[in-house]
This record gives structure tokens, sequence and C-alpha cells, in this order.
């Protein structure tokens, strides 16, 4: 008894995509053994109890599956669309002249959104591998690993925007900048719309602007005897 127990509760215990088997090893042994204050061992009774649980396996197999499904996939989703969302809105805020600390705060809030949406999506992976889809599966986990990589440039944009404020720049690096960072923000948006499965518009192609804030930038950097501010700016493009 003690050592299917322990079994059981080893099972029960591991990763989302086994614990479920553990918690039917312990059900269908203690169904089938703990019919009297003695060892049992009528194999009738083992023989329906076994088909009793069989029967509700296949159920509920069909209730998940066909009657009422709920796939991770489907979660998974609209989860990275909310983090796309975000991400969108946190491109926005380098093309901002605020003052720092309200913008900081609003990137901090952006963070922890992402970090949860993304940690969600993470945990619904596993459960997601023994969905049909696997190709589909594959391009939203490449998603998600692209948007966290994407958060971290977001962010140290964000935590040196004290560095090198809007209103310090030249005014083509400026507007450059600002219509890079608009770019980028429809580019999230129309993501976010294409990995919820929406009717969305084509992406558009960032390389043109990019090219456009290079060449703004490079040209200024000529004209920029101050080398702290023209450090600054050097980093701010390899970000970009």
């Amino acid at each position: 008894f003690a050592a299917v127990t322990a079994l059981a509760a080893y099972v029960t215990l591991g990763s989302p995509a086994i614990s479920y088997g553990g918690y039917q090893i312990g059900l269908m042994f203690y169904k089938c053994t703990l019919q009297s204050y003695g060892p049992y061992t009528e194999l009738r009774v083992l023989r329906d109890r076994l088909i009793g649980i069989v029967l509700g396996l296949i159920v509920f197999e069909f209730i998940n599956t066909h009657l009422w499904p709920v796939k991770s996939t489907d979660t998974i989703r609209a989860r990275l669309g909310s983090t796309f969302r975000a991400l969108a809105e946190m491109a926005i805020l380098s093309t901002k002249a605020e003052p720092t600390k309200p913008l900081l705060r609003a990137a901090n809030e952006l963070r922890m959104k992402v970090n949860q949406d993304l940690a969600m999506v993470h945990q619904l992976s596993v459960g997601a591998r023994f969905e049909p889809g696997a190709a589909a599966r594959r391009e939203l986990e490449n998603l998600s690993a692209r948007a966290g990589a994407l958060l971290l440039v977001l962010l140290a944009m964000a935590q040196h925007q004290a560095d090198l404020p809007l209103e310090t720049l030249p005014e083509p690096v400026r507007q450059a900048k600002t219509r890079f960072g608009d770019d980028v923000a429809l580019f999230l948006r129309n993501l976010e719309e294409q990995t919820a499965g929406h009717a969305a518009a084509a992406l558009p192609d960032l390389l043109p602007p990019l090219h456009e804030l290079e060449q703004a930038m490079r040209t200024q950097l000529r004209s920029i005897t101050d080398t702290a501010v023209a450090s600054h700016m050097e980093a701010r493009l390899g970000l970009f």
C-alpha cells in the first residue's frame, strides 16, 4: 500500500504532462484494494473497477475534444496577442518627450504585464504538446521567444531614456526616431491581430524607416562634439 501510494504521489507531483497519471494510479489502486479491512483478491471487482475508470476517461476525452473543447493553443494565442499589444505600447514610450520617471513607471508596468503573459504562455505550452497542430505550436513558441528578446531591448531603451532625452536630439533624428517607433508599434499591433487569428493588415516593412533613422543619426554624429552624446547615440542605434 505504501509503495503504490508513494509511486502515485511521485507522479502526481511531476510536470503537468504526467501529473494526472499519478492521480489515476492512486484512484485505481484504492478502488481495487479498499473493499474491506483486509486484503481483497477478487479479480472480478478489479475488472469492474478498471472498466469504470477507462469508461470515465473516454467520456472526459470526448467532452474535452468534441463537446466542449478548451485548447491550450487558443489561450496561448490570446496571451501572445496581449503581449504584443503591451510591447507596442512600450515601443511608443521612446517617442514621447515626457519626464523620465513617468516613462520608467509606465515601462515597468508594461514589463510586469508582458512577463505575466509570457509565463502563462510557457506554462500552457506543456499542455499544448498533446494537442494537434505541431507546426502552429512551434510557430507560437518561436514568437514567444522573440517577444521575450524584444522586451529586453525595449526595456534597455526605456531605462536609458534619461541619458539621451528626445528633446536633446537634432530635429532630423527626432523625426526619424518617432516615425520608426510608430512603425514598430504598428507592426506589433498587426502581429497581435494575426496571432489572435483575426483578419489584419499586412506587417509593415521596418527596414526603410530603420535605414532612414540610421542615415539621420550617422549624418548628425559627424557634427556632434560631445563624446558622451555621440556614444549614447551609437548605443541607441545598436538597440534600434
